[in-house]
């Protein structure tokens, strides 16, 4: 088999699984949105209201009592702020800001794919245990509000810019749930968890543009060497 098809079918997966299109924005009708505060909302973000060829599914928002709102699944964020020039987004979880003592739910938001979404890069995370026995750890904080002595139950949080490891993990601790914070973030005894858990944070695209701008340089260089074989 000639080398420029092995080549074609080797980086065929790469192109199918980047799923960026390149898009003309202008010829698609893709003028920039806004919503509240927040201005000049283009791609890779769109609003719903806008054309779908306009952004990235993933990066939908929702305009909401002038409010702009990223989802995915049951989660729900607030966007402050669009940084194109730094590949940033700066989040705010909505699910939590009435929440003054209990368990948030587990982030899904960084799990995503880097082809797929948003990619979190640039904060802490707060990693919450339940313990069966009291722990000292200069780690481990105490969540007095979500722990109960009489049934053994000790909960901790964690933060950190390790996600939760089983490295981490005290011999009597079991993992509950784990979500993003702000970069500054910082226990101490005088620290409310939960109105740190209020703070906005910062998620990056970058990883998956470059990505697909990887890929498209490679396709450029497999395409191009197989044309110079083909006129030989």
């Amino acid at each position: 088999m000639p080398l420029c098809v092995i080549l074609l079918l080797l980086l065929l997966p790469a192109i199918v699984s980047a799923g960026v299109p390149a898009v003309d924005l202008e010829a698609a009708n893709c003028s920039p949105s806004s919503c509240g505060r927040l201005h000049n909302i283009h791609y890779p973000f769109r609003l719903n209201t806008d054309p779908p060829q306009c952004g990235q599914p993933q990066s939908t928002l929702r305009c909401e009592d002038n409010k702009a709102i990223l989802e995915y699944g049951a989660e729900k964020y607030y966007v402050t702020n669009i940084s194109y020039d730094s590949w940033g987004v700066n989040l705010i979880n909505a699910n939590l800001m009435n929440r003054s003592c209990s368990l948030p739910p587990p982030s899904h938001l960084f799990d995503f794919s880097i082809f797929e979404g948003l990619n979190y890069q640039r904060g802490n995370f707060a990693c919450f245990v339940n313990c069966t026995r009291p722990i000292q750890h200069q780690l481990y904080w105490p969540v007095p509000c979500l722990s109960r002595n009489v049934n053994d139950v000790h909960v901790y949080v964690m933060i950190g810019s390790l996600r939760c490891d089983v490295m981490r993990l005290e011999p009597s601790c079991g993992f509950l749930s784990e979500v993003p914070v702000t970069a500054a973030a910082v226990m101490n005894s005088t620290v409310d968890i939960f109105e740190l858990l209020r703070e906005e944070f910062v998620v990056s695209w970058y990883w998956a543009e470059l990505a697909w701008y990887v890929t498209k340089d490679a396709e450029y260089k497999i395409i191009h060497y197989c044309l110079n074989e083909s006129s030989r």
